[in-house]
């Protein structure tokens, strides 16, 4: 929706990665009622090499989860050196920061409507700001030299984001621990 609303040039496009059951998702994308040709709709699992070279191949990657624990997706992205427009929060703000990220306010919670049907409870999630998101696509869009200073950064920030560290930092809170008793 707010791609479309984004008024964007007719050479920009949205590819939409998803991993669902093919019976759920659409094979295209419709603008009242009309295939819009620019949003294609990925569907599939792919290799780690297939992910990377999409990843790569991005000018920006749009990630507006309402509730993602860690949201492994942008982190790869960043890793790859793509920017990200996402709403920082959760788990996502131990790697995110405006500095690194096309931040998106969120205007509070909205229930999730995903979860009765799948799971059956009610749950609530946070809803990004859709005229945020349209100022940020558009800032990509015509900001390109700017765009790719700020997917280097990511990328920076995030490289030292490894098994290694993590295991050396559990390894520190336990010994912490243990002394402390």
């Amino acid at each position: 929706d707010c791609f479309v609303k984004a008024d964007l040039p007719a050479d920009a496009t949205l590819e939409v990665k998803v991993n669902a059951p093919r019976w759920i998702t659409p094979k295209t994308f419709t603008v009242d009622g009309k295939a819009d040709d620019r949003v294609a709709i990925l569907n599939g699992s792919w290799s780690i090499a297939v992910l990377t070279d999409w990843l790569r191949s991005l000018d920006v990657l749009l990630y507006l989860s309402g509730g993602e624990g860690y949201g492994l997706m942008p982190l790869e992205a960043m890793a790859c050196g793509t920017p990200v427009i996402a709403s920082i929060h959760t788990g996502m703000a131990d790697y995110m920061t405006p500095d690194n990220t096309l931040e998106v306010p969120t205007d509070g919670m909205v229930e999730s409507p995903t979860y009765d049907f799948r799971f059956g409870y009610k749950a609530f999630q946070r809803k990004p700001d859709g005229d945020a998101v349209i100022e940020r696509l558009r800032w990509a869009y015509f900001n390109h030299d700017a765009l790719a200073v700020l997917g280097k950064r990511a990328a920076a920030d995030v490289a030292a984001l490894t098994w290694d560290r993590a295991g050396r930092e559990a390894l520190a809170h336990l010994q912490d621990h243990v002394t402390r008793r």
